[in-house]
C-alpha cells in the first residue's frame, strides 16, 4: 500500500509493518527468529528506506520499545 501524506496508519497486532520504496508492507512475525518488537522493525525499516525523509515521534514505549530505532531515525 503507497502511503499519503496527512493519514495515519494503525499496524493490527501479532503483525510485522515494514516500508519499501514508499509502501507499507505487512507480514506475520517470524516465530522463529523471535520478532518481538515491531515497532524497532517498523522505524528502522523507516530509516532505511526514507533516509533523511523518515519522522518518527515514540509517545510511549514499555520493555524498552522504540528505544532501537531512535538511533537510524537520528543519523
Amino acid at each position: 500500500m503507497p502511503t499519503e501524506p496527512n493519514h495515519v496508519y494503525v499496524m493490527p497486532t501479532n503483525a510485522i509493518l515494514t516500508v519499501k520504496e514508499g509502501r507499507l508492507q505487512i507480514r506475520r512475525p517470524d516465530a522463529a527468529n523471535r520478532e518481538r518488537k515491531p515497532i524497532d522493525i517498523f522505524l528502522g525499516a523507516l530509516a532505511e528506506d526514507q533516509d533523511e525523509h523518515a519522522v518518527g515521534v515514540i509517545l510511549s514505549g514499555g520493555d524498552g520499545l522504540g528505544r532501537w530505532a531512535r538511533r537510524p531515525l537520528s543519523r
